[in-house]
């Protein structure tokens, strides 16, 4: 028991920064995105009811709220993160309407894992569980399994980085089979310039490829405007991201 103890002491080295992850310069405080529609020549028209998102960050770095909006001021959805001294995620919290949607625990093993992560519905019901999740060096989550409370496999996924840069991944049924597959590009400054999804439905099969371009920049040199490519089994959609970064005060 003493030597199990002893190979479970908790992380003691900090989780990398959400600012680096998601390649934000400076000490951003918030990240407001909007979407807006394109006409046939590209020409930006109407807000996208579906995209806009506004993310909170604290003093260190870690995304503490991801609100989704179906317009400028019309909350859809609140994701509430709480995290360790060290940047670890302790519990994640999704609401709607104020009512909790569901409900994430994670449980600290080693350097290299969350021993246990534990999924709960409204009800606060336990619906499916991680076990043994593992992280690499700068504390994402690299693969895991997801349980049913019955203990059965769901699925297992597994996440791909350059460095801290997500670049893809997969996630598998309880059968083998893979259910989601994507690949990301990065450009010379870390951003995504395209990615590739495939995506397995009940009936069908649903391939995207997805190309980013930059259009604006900040003074910390965070892009503000960005044009998304999308085709989706030959069906293509361009839209325009307009982002509205606020900064701590130095």
């Amino acid at each position: 028991a003493l030597l199990m103890a002893a190979c479970q002491q908790p992380a003691s080295h900090s989780v990398v920064t959400d600012w680096a992850q998601e390649n934000l310069k400076g000490q951003v405080k918030e990240v407001e995105s909007d979407t807006y529609l394109t006409d046939s020549t590209g020409k930006i028209g109407a807000m996208d009811t579906c995209c806009n998102y506004v993310e909170k960050f604290d003093e260190k770095g870690y995304s503490i709220s991801y609100v989704t909006k179906d317009g400028k001021d019309s909350v859809r959805s609140t994701e509430t993160l709480q995290h360790d001294d060290n940047g670890y995620l302790k519990e994640i919290t999704d609401t709607k309407n104020g009512k909790q949607v569901q409900r994430l625990t994670f449980d600290l093993g080693t350097d290299s894992s969350y021993k246990l992560v534990q999924l709960y519905d409204s009800t606060n019901k336990l619906t499916s569980y991680y076990p043994d999740v593992k992280l690499n060096s700068f504390g994402e989550a690299l693969e895991g399994k997801q349980h049913h409370a019955d203990s059965t496999l769901r699925r297992t996924w597994i996440n791909n980085f350059d460095s801290i840069y997500y670049v893809g991944g997969e996630t598998r049924a309880s059968t083998g089979k893979i259910i989601y597959k994507s690949n990301v590009t990065l450009n010379d400054k870390h951003d995504p310039v395209s990615m590739t999804e495939m995506r397995v439905n009940k009936d069908s099969t649903t391939n995207t490829t997805t190309t980013y371009t930059y259009d604006a920049w900040d003074s910390q040199g965070n892009w503000t405007q960005q044009t998304k490519h999308e085709d989706k089994n030959g069906k293509p959609v361009t839209t325009i991201i307009k982002r509205t970064i606020t900064y701590y005060k130095q």
